[in-house]
């Protein structure tokens, strides 16, 4: 990722509505009962707030390639952080009850080694929580800025857990209510844009609250129920 996208991350994180939403998705979507203050592994750290949001979960661990991604979480008061490579993580096995790895497959070169390594630092029934963007077909600038692989169906990332040695319990499509007019975007402008940079719009603030409030009314539908399309991707899975 470009230095310059990874300060907007940075500063942006902890308010902007798309990242502050999806955290709290993926935080619901875990029974911290079954937690209990177990070891947890953030996958791709990133800013950090990742982190942040499931440290009273249990104990919490980052790994990241990005030695900026790592002194940004560690100035944010995190000790247990370890520079490595996802397709080799320098962890036992079995060392980890959940791994957290956020908007981090569609980064990997291999993302079926990226799963196997999780598997194999799960412990034994240890879960696995990812979340992915959604269709190739929406694929555009802003995944090309972004430095993306691939994007997902949900088909593809069950069957690649599967093969990995995953049991699936979960696995829904989230960011819908938006779909429609953000794939309008992504399927016209978005394809022969030459702007590499993301655009936030970080200063509206009413904007922000309000597609803030959408994601927050859908993570309590997905309390009750999965949904059939959307942006992102959500899977939970267990190590057999």
């Amino acid at each position: 990722m470009n230095p310059e996208e990874y300060a907007q991350l940075f500063q942006l994180g902890e308010t902007h509505w798309w990242f502050t939403g999806t955290r709290d998705i993926l935080f619901s979507s875990i029974s911290l009962s079954q937690l209990n203050g177990k070891n947890i592994l953030d996958a791709g750290c990133g800013s950090g707030l990742m982190m942040k949001r499931f440290s009273d979960a249990g104990k919490v661990y980052g790994v990241d390639k990005s030695f900026e991604a790592l002194s940004h979480c560690s100035g944010l008061g995190f000790r247990r952080l370890c520079q490595g490579d996802t397709l080799h993580l320098p962890f036992k096995s079995g060392s980890f009850d959940l791994i957290v790895a956020a908007d981090l497959l569609e980064h990997c070169d291999d993302d079926e080694q990226a799963l196997k390594e999780f598997h194999r630092v799960n412990s034994a029934g240890g879960r696995l929580l990812v979340s992915v963007p959604a269709y190739n077909a929406l694929w555009s600038s802003h995944d090309i800025s972004l430095h993306h692989k691939r994007r997902y169906a949900k088909a593809e990332l069950i069957i690649k857990a599967l093969r990995c040695g995953y049991v699936v319990e979960r696995a829904t499509y989230f960011n819908t209510v938006l779909f429609p007019a953000v794939a309008l975007v992504r399927l016209t402008a978005g394809k022969w844009s030459k702007n590499r940079r993301i655009q936030y719009h970080e200063n509206l603030r009413l904007l922000n609250d309000l597609l803030l409030g959408i994601l927050n009314t859908e993570r309590r539908l997905l309390q009750k129920m999965n949904f059939p399309f959307g942006l992102s991707l959500l899977l939970l899975g267990t190590k057999k």
